[in-house]
């Protein structure tokens, strides 16, 4: 890694330093889910692990949203409010786990796609709202609910087509994937929905990244339990349609989620969790949306499951990334490099960050930072900045 003097060194292992964190969300929190509203503000949406009332009713398990504020010259982080966004909105908001997804739409409109509790634990709708923020005064303020889904919704992956549409690829709970687009009207604050249903027993934890013209790259669980990806066409002209490529396999483990970066219109870099183990491999899509493995690295240390991943956000984002796994429930950093000419994955050092283990990484804040999240002693979420100075 060199400096912006030219100095340079060779690393082992991610020299790690963490910042101040700051606790925050209800007691007893879980499934915390972190999404970006811009370079300097995070949504966290999260559950709690035992039902609030002793009962199995959907109303033990409502879900939290904060809004986490970055300041980027002290390295520390302050959240907001915490409120259950029941008394925010029409939709009720609960569910043991938090399946979600939030896009930017135009200016300060965001569309929240998420699934909502109805009778536990076999019922489960898919509703999506416009979402508007008022970050200077912690506000969030949340439009009329659509339902776009009327069964068991397990997971939900979207992307933002332009201002006024969103694709999507979703699970139901009889394993079957789903996609479709949804339109918003500014003028009405109206969303339309459309889907795709796909072939029994496939689309599960889906992940998908923008390449280019409306192409999109959907990675998730094949029908044979592999890797699975394709991709998704959106048409806006003469009139919206939706269609889906051709299912490739790029691994024989069960992919299970993970995280996608876009290198370019051709090239995808993914951190997955896939049969117990950490792997990584760069995806490439010709011009007739065939996909193969350009690069991949499986030799992650055994047992490792990957929780969130993260890559530089500087001049070292497409060749430098840092995964994060556990083993024995003890986090850790795992440090690699791309060689996109060579095709190869280069495993660097693992980080165990001392006793306590590594903070589980949510998103990339730019080429040496990261933010991360644990579980606080005292059940609260604890999030904050770690600064990672070899990558």
């Amino acid at each position: 890694m060199c400096d912006s003097n030219g100095s340079c060194v060779t690393c082992t292992s991610p020299g790690i330093v963490e910042r101040p964190s700051v606790e925050f969300g209800p007691l007893k929190a879980s499934s915390p889910k972190f999404f970006p509203i811009d370079a300097t503000h995070f949504l966290v949406l999260n559950t709690v692990s035992e039902p609030i009332d002793n009962s199995n009713a959907c109303t033990s398990w409502p879900i939290y949203a904060t809004i986490l504020t970055l300041n980027m010259s002290s390295g520390t982080v302050t959240a907001g409010a915490t409120r259950a966004l029941a008394g925010l909105g029409a939709s009720a908001y609960l569910g043991r786990y938090v399946t979600a997804s939030l896009v930017k739409l135009e200016a300060n409109k965001f569309l929240l796609l998420h699934g909502n509790c109805t009778t536990w634990p076999d019922v489960s709708q898919g509703y999506a709202e416009i979402v508007a923020f008022d970050l200077a005064h912690d506000v969030m303020t949340l439009g009329s609910p659509t339902v776009f889904e009327s069964g068991w919704m397990t997971s939900i992956s979207a992307a933002s087509v332009d201002a006024t549409h969103v694709v999507l690829a979703y699970q139901t709970g009889s394993n079957l994937g789903k996609a479709g687009t949804i339109t918003f009207n500014p003028a009405t604050g109206s969303l339309g929905m459309t889907v795709s249903q796909w072939f029994g027993g496939t689309g599960q934890a889906h992940g998908i990244v923008s390449l280019a013209d409306g192409r999109f790259l959907d990675v998730y669980r094949g029908g044979s339990s592999g890797s699975a990806v394709r991709v998704l066409t959106v048409t806006l002209s003469p009139q919206l349609s939706l269609s889906l490529g051709t299912e490739s396999s790029f691994d024989t483990a069960s992919y299970s989620g993970g995280s996608l970066f876009k290198i370019d219109s051709s090239n995808v870099f993914v951190i997955s969790s896939a049969g117990r183990s950490t792997r990584a491999f760069l995806l490439r899509v010709n011009s007739n949306d065939g996909i193969s493995v350009a690069a991949r690295a499986s030799s992650f240390p055994g047992g490792a499951t990957i929780d969130g991943s993260v890559s530089g956000g500087g001049p070292l984002a497409l060749t430098h990334y840092l995964a994060w796994f556990s083993i024995s429930d003890v986090g850790q950093f795992q440090s690699m490099k791309l060689n996109e000419v060579a095709g190869t994955i280069a495993l660097g050092g693992v980080t165990t960050c001392g006793t306590a283990g590594c903070p589980r990484i949510v998103a990339s804040i730019d080429s040496t930072r990261v933010l991360g999240y644990r579980v606080a002693a005292s059940t609260r979420l604890s999030a904050g900045i770690v600064e990672t100075h070899c990558p």
